[in-house]
This record gives structure tokens, C-alpha cells and sequence, in this order.
């Protein structure tokens, strides 16, 4: 498996076939069903795919079963001040009725602030009994070498004994040209060493003219080789072939082959996956995708220090306070993650402070959107019950949009003295008492 994930990642920062100005629409997943008659292509899956800042990076995935049409699964996703992913959640629908959208998981994304290289990457689970999300793995990112990351190391949170993070996995990666040529993957001694064990396994990729040509892997316990070759046609991926070797690497037998298509904007429409199990090869999986051109990306979007909300969470009233005037009449909406509208409240032309009332609304997560006819921001919000704000008493929480890749959470204390935190949990600045927040 970890041969396949890091050629997942050499093919995709290598071969992503879509440029800027194109996005993806929908994304359908199909089966080969050997009972129809004929046998043919039978669709499983739907992704639809929202892009509420513009640009080509999607906001909001829906995932729907097919033929039945019901809904599945739903990712929420934001993105930072140099639109780098930061948040991706995913939710899963629950049939009961009227059915709604139970948050499941969520990633967090962090990133250095000088450079901007992602730094970790953490899952969370979602305690539904507590209203909080609980560690569950995380990729830590180190070493570069500019952009590139030489050292990944894979974690999981123990939950039964100190609550720390654990190591799992590393891999260590050598680039030549820029271009990752060697991938050494260890485990952790958590027994005896407490340390990293000598490599188990290797990546090693050749390139010809910038293009990957092979990705070969060696596991050093079993002595098993694997190999990939990648093809090409007028400098689009046309195939990989994956083989296997049981005696060094004399003799190669494929098992299996993916292929490509492409439209005329070179965006790569459809992916087929295909095995030799019973001799001919008989495809076994098809990804089709819909590209349409970008909308220009919203940078007003992305702009920072011009508005706060507070409180969040929130369980009555939800207020907005900007740093100047506003130029032009705008709206704030409020929509559930299934994306009905829920509330609205218009903000006119020339005020500094607004509020929507939400105390109807059922226990959960919400979206708000604050827009004009220039200027669009969306924000997650959690609504809190009755029982939720009575934990909550002693503090009230601040988002910040602030002209950083993290937002900003404040909190204040008992003694009204409020503290900075970063998006992902850690006190980066007590401030002395006030009885305002921060501007």
C-alpha cells in the first residue's frame, strides 16, 4: 500500500490534467456488472462538485448513490489567504426522517507562515455526545528542500493512555532536479527500540524528458518487486502497467493497467482500470469527469481584517461587527450544510455593526455567507442548544478573519482577560484584560 500511495502522489503532482481555467463538475463512478446482459459499465456513485469562491478548487462535494439518488456523503472545504486548503469536513446523511447531515470527520490543514509548505495534516473524529472532534491520525511534513517535503512521518492518537501522538510510519524521499526519485519507508519500534526501524521498503522513479517513465518497489521483508511504467501520447498519460516479479526481477508478469482519456482541452475525462485475473484484461472500475471553464477566483474572498462574528458557537443572536463602513447594501445568509437557506438578514449601506437572530434554528453546523455585489466570504458557525450554551457559559469565543493563513479563535476568560488561540487549538498570545476584543 505504500508503494501505491506515494505513486499516487508522483502521478498526481506530475499528470494533474486540468489547468486553471478548467474545474470539475461531476465526477461518476461505475462497476463492471458481468450479470448484465450484456455485461457492461453499471454506475454506482456521484460526486457534484460546488466552487463558491471561484478559481478551480471546490468548496462543497456532494456524493450520491446511484440509481437510488440518495444522498451519501458531503465535504465542506475552506481555504486560506494563498487559497491552500485548510479545512476539508465530511458529513454523512442521515435517512432518519426529515434527514439531514451528521458531521463525521473533519482534516486540518497547517501550513509554515514564512513559506507557506503545509506542515501537518490531522484527522479528527466527531464525538456527537460532546460536541468535539478527538485526534485521530496525523501526516507530519518536514525537511524541505523548497517546496518539497524530504521526510513524511504518519501518526496516530492514543486515546488510552496519555492522550499523546504516536508514531507509525515514515518515509523519507530524495529528489533529484526538483523531481522525487527515491521514496524509504520505516516503522516505529513501539516495543523494545522506541525508535525508527531500518527501512522495509523502497520507491525508486526514473523520469525521460521531465515525465515519469517507471516506479519500482522493493519490499525487503518478502523480497516481492513490483513495477510500474508509465506511457504516453502527445505528452498526455495514456497508461500505466503494473507488474509484479517473484524471481529478482527476471521475468515480469502485469496484473494490472490503468488508461486515460482525454478532451480537447487536455483535461483527463476518463480513468479505466483494468486486470488480467482470467487471462484477456477486463476493466473493473471507471471514474468519468465533466470539466467546464473556471470562473475567475474570488480574491475578495480571501481578503482579510474587515469584519469579526462573535459569539462562536453561537446559541441566540449572532452579531457582526466591520472595521469601516460599508460601501454597499449587503446580506448575510445563514444555510445548513445541506444547503437550504435558513436565515437571511440584509445589511444596509453605510453601518459598522449588524446581528441575525438564529434561536430557532436545530442544534448543529451552519454556513454563513456574508456577500455584495463585489465581495463574497463564507464562514462555519455552530449552533448550540440550550443544554450546549449552559457548558459553555464561562466562555465566549471570537472568529477572526484575519490577513493570515490561520484564523484566529479568542477567548474570554472568566476574568475577562482574552486569550489568542490558532486555528488548531494552541495559545499563541495571552492579551492583559479588556472588556472589548482584540481589534
Amino acid at each position: 500500500m505504500n508503494a501505491f500511495k506515494i505513486l499516487f502522489v508522483l502521478t498526481f503532482v506530475t499528470f494533474a490534467s486540468f489547468s486553471q481555467t478548467y474545474k470539475m463538475d461531476e465526477l461518476r463512478i461505475y462497476s463492471w456488472n458481468d450479470a448484465a446482459m450484456p455485461a457492461d459499465w453499471q454506475q454506482d456513485f456521484t460526486e457534484q462538485y460546488t466552487y463558491g469562491n471561484g478559481g478551480n478548487k471546490e468548496t462543497k462535494i456532494v456524493g450520491i448513490s446511484f440509481p437510488s439518488l440518495d444522498n451519501v456523503s458531503q465535504h465542506i472545504k475552506t481555504y486560506n489567504a494563498n487559497n491552500d486548503i485548510e479545512t476539508d469536513e465530511l458529513y454523512a446523511w442521515d435517512p432518519t426522517p426529515p434527514g439531514s447531515w451528521k458531521i463525521f470527520t473533519q482534516t486540518l490543514y497547517v501550513y509554515n507562515t514564512t513559506t507557506n509548505n503545509l506542515i501537518s495534516e490531522t484527522s479528527q473524529m466527531y464525538n456527537s455526545v460532546n460536541m468535539t472532534f478527538i485526534n485521530s491520525t496525523r501526516e507530519l511534513f518536514d525537511d524541505y528542500d523548497g517546496a518539497n517535503a524530504k521526510k513524511q512521518t504518519n501518526q496516530t492518537w492514543n486515546l488510552l493512555g496519555m492522550g499523546v501522538w504516536e508514531n507509525v510510519e515514515k518515509v523519507d524521499i530524495t529528489y533529484t532536479s526538483g523531481l522525487p526519485t527515491l521514496a524509504l519507508y520505516s516503522r516505529w519500534d513501539s516495543v523494545t527500540t522506541m525508535d525508527w526501524l531500518p527501512p522495509y521498503e523502497q520507491d525508486t522513479a526514473t523520469y525521460n524528458g521531465g515525465l515519469l517513465d517507471q516506479v519500482n518497489t522493493e519490499n525487503f521483508d518478502t523480497g516481492d518487486l513490483d513495477r510500474s511504467t508509465y506511457t504516453y501520447l502527445g505528452g498526455l498519460l495514456d497508461m500505466v502497467l503494473f507488474e509484479s516479479s517473484t524471481d529478482g526481477g527476471t521475468n515480469w508478469d502485469p496484473y494490472d493497467r490503468e488508461l486515460s482519456s482525454y478532451d480537447s482541452n487536455d483535461n483527463n475525462t476518463v480513468l479505466i482500470f483494468e486486470d488480467n485475473d482470467t487471462g484477456p484484461w477486463v476493466g473493473y472500475f471507471k471514474a468519468e469527469r465533466d470539466f467546464s471553464v473556471a470562473a475567475p477566483l474570488s480574491t475578495e474572498s480571501f481578503n482579510a481584517g474587515n469584519f469579526i462574528i462573535y459569539p462562536n458557537p453561537v446559541s441566540d443572536v449572532l452579531y457582526m461587527k466591520f472595521n469601516s463602513p460599508i460601501s454597499n447594501t449587503a446580506v448575510a445568509e445563514v444555510y445548513s450544510v445541506d444547503g437550504r437557506l435558513v436565515k437571511s438578514e440584509n445589511i444596509n449601506t453605510g453601518v459598522e455593526s449588524s446581528n441575525i437572530e438564529l434561536q430557532n434554528l436545530v442544534k448543529g453546523v451552519y454556513l454563513l455567507q456574508i456577500k455584495d455585489n463585489n465581495y463574497n466570504k463564507t464562514i462555519r458557525i455552530r449552533f448550540l442548544d440550550s443544554h450546549s450554551k449552559e457548558v459553555l457559559a464561562e466562555t465566549n469565543y471570537w472568529l477572526k478573519v484575519v490577513e493570515k493563513p490561520n484564523l484566529l479563535s479568542i477567548a474570554k476568560t472568566a476574568n475577562q482577560q482574552y486569550l489568542i488561540f490558532s486555528a488548531h487549538g494552541a495559545c499563541v498570545d495571552p492579551l492583559a484584560s479588556q472588556t472589548a476584543p482584540p481589534s
